[in-house]
Formats: C-alpha cells, sequence, structure tokens
C-alpha cells in the first residue's frame, strides 16, 4: 500500500546509512549518499564529527528542526478553516455555473431582457467548460505542468503575497533572520569559519534577497572587514539581533550571543505568528464572503427582476 511504501522509504535510507557507517564510512557522508537531508545539515554534521562534537550538534539540530517544525504545524493548522470555506466556496461557485446561470440566462433572452453581466459571464463559462471541456481540461494541466516547472518563482512570489498580508511580514523578517541566527550558532560551535558559515548560511536562505544580502556579506568579510559592520550595512537583521552580533564580536563569544539572538528570535516569531494567523484568517473569511456574497446578491437580484417581468 502507499502507506507501506512511504514508511518503507525512511527505514531504507537509515538501514543505509547503518550500512555505511558500520563499513567505516562517516556520518555525513552516509546522509549525502542516501540524497535525503538538506545540504546544511549535512554540513553541521561534517563539522560535529571533525570536531568530535556529533552530539552536541546533534541536539542543537533537533532542537532547530522542531522549532521549525512546530511554525509549519501552526500554520497548517490555522489554515484548516480557511481552506474547507475555501472548498466550499467553489462548490456554491460550480452551482451556479452549471446548474443557476444555464437555467435563468435562458429565461432572459426569452423575454428579450439583457442578463445581468455576472449572471453571463457564469452562463459563457458553463458553455465553455462543457463544449469544449478538452481545451478546458487541457488549460488545467497546462497551469499545474507551468506550476510544478517553475515551482522557484512560485514559491517566490507566494512568498511576496504573504508578506503583504497583515502581520505576516514582521513575521517572515524574524524567520528569516531566526533562520541565519541558528544555521551561524550551529556553524560556528562545531568549529567551521565564519567565511565557512555564512557559506552555509547564504546556501539555506529562503529568500533571494537574504541569499544575495549574505553572500556579500561573506565576501566583505573574507576581504577582512569585520562581520558586525558588514551585517549592519546588508540592512538584513534587526537592530536588536545586530546588537548581540556586535556583542558577541567584541567580547570573542560570538557563538554564544548568536544562541542568544536565536532564542530571542523564537520567543518573538512565536508571537508573531500567533499575531499574524489571528488576522489571517478572519481576512481571508471575509474575502471569501465578500465574494461568495456578490455571487448571491446578483443572483437573487436576477431571480427578482425575473419575477417583475413575469408580473
Amino acid at each position: 500500500t502507499a502507506n507501506q511504501a512511504n514508511r518503507a522509504k525512511p527505514n531504507s535510507m537509515i538501514t543505509a546509512i547503518s550500512d555505511h557507517v558500520s563499513s567505516g564510512g562517516t556520518l555525513a557522508t552516509a546522509m549525502e549518499e542516501t540524497q535525503g537531508f538538506q545540504n546544511r545539515l549535512i554540513g553541521l554534521v561534517h563539522l560535529g564529527e571533525s570536531a568530535n562534537q556529533l552530539q552536541v550538534v546533534s541536539t542543537s539540530i533537533s532542537e532547530m528542526l522542531t522549532v521549525e517544525m512546530r511554525n509549519s504545524q501552526q500554520i497548517r493548522q490555522a489554515l484548516i478553516y480557511p481552506t474547507i470555506l475555501l472548498l466550499m466556496s467553489v462548490l456554491v461557485i460550480l452551482m451556479l455555473v452549471f446548474f443557476l446561470a444555464p437555467t435563468l440566462v435562458p429565461v432572459f433572452r426569452t423575454a428579450g431582457v439583457t442578463p445581468p453581466t455576472l449572471l453571463n459571464a457564469l452562463d459563457q463559462l458553463s458553455l465553455f467548460m462543457t463544449r469544449q471541456w478538452p481545451l478546458f481540461l487541457a488549460s488545467i494541466g497546462l497551469v499545474i505542468f507551468a506550476i510544478i516547472a517553475f515551482r522557484k518563482q512560485v514559491k517566490s512570489a507566494s512568498s511576496k503575497i504573504l508578506a503583504s498580508l497583515p502581520g505576516f511580514k514582521r513575521f517572515l523578517i524574524a524567520r528569516e533572520t531566526l533562520n541565519f541566527m541558528q544555521t551561524l550558532h550551529l556553524m560556528l560551535e562545531s568549529g567551521a569559519t565564519i567565511t565557512g558559515a555564512l557559506g552555509t548560511a547564504a546556501s539555506t536562505a529562503a529568500s533571494a534577497r537574504w541569499k544575495k544580502g549574505i553572500e556579500d556579506v561573506r565576501v566583505r568579510v573574507e576581504a577582512g572587514e569585520a562581520f558586525s559592520k558588514a551585517l549592519s550595512e546588508s540592512g538584513l537583521p534587526d537592530p536588536t539581533s545586530l546588537a548581540f552580533v556586535e556583542a558577541g564580536e567584541e567580547s570573542d563569544q560570538l557563538a554564544e550571543m548568536l544562541r542568544q539572538a536565536a532564542r530571542q528570535l523564537d520567543d518573538q516569531t512565536r508571537s508573531q505568528l500567533d499575531q499574524a494567523l489571528r488576522l489571517i484568517t478572519p481576512a481571508l473569511t471575509l474575502l471569501i464572503g465578500v465574494t461568495i456574497g456578490l455571487l448571491i446578491f446578483t443572483t437573487i437580484g436576477a431571480i427578482l427582476d425575473l419575477n417583475d417581468l413575469a408580473t
């Protein structure tokens, strides 16, 4: 079955990793060969093995992934109600397109009256979907193919849309900063150089802006510029996170200060995510409600117009 196949895949990966390590290979190499792990995790495990701190690094990775999973689950749970509402709205629209519009529009035309614009548009859509269904299905397939083929661009556009929603912009900035601070902390704690840590952070950044910004910081640090100065002029982190970096660089305890900054950002992202989700749910509900309300209002108006014609 599908469930058995899904369980078999991670089991086979674990078996392959175990066999590789048992034969004398490193854990990082085994993870890389299975091609089922993120590059940042492989790099962190490699550094942990090199510095003989694999247990510490593994614990830190577990904490980082737990935070990311918790945030993702929180977002999915908050979107359950709007998703159900959206599906119900689609069903209402389909009923209007396939049943109500084709019934009302001919009555208007028989009476010599122009149907309402929206009702006429729904009727035309119904005709297209029923008479040109091969073209309609091909169009849907083309859209799905385009989404898959250009998924990176779609993801980038989706992030921009989310960033424009109430409360989400601050959350996305805080999340990017949190991921940056966590990655730097783990890399430096595992024995990586600051330029190596920045390289890993750039490769794992979610947005193009952060990728470019972190890479620019890495180049400037590699050229001899102070990390805090280059980071400050990049405009990426918030002032509070930047203060942690400056304090860590001055006291030669950068890894520890990055850990403290990550903890504070974790609390901050939790609060901002809660606020964003409390705003987005009613916002989506209002948007969908207004759309469906407009369709229903137009339909009721058309029925009343027919009643006037009959009398």
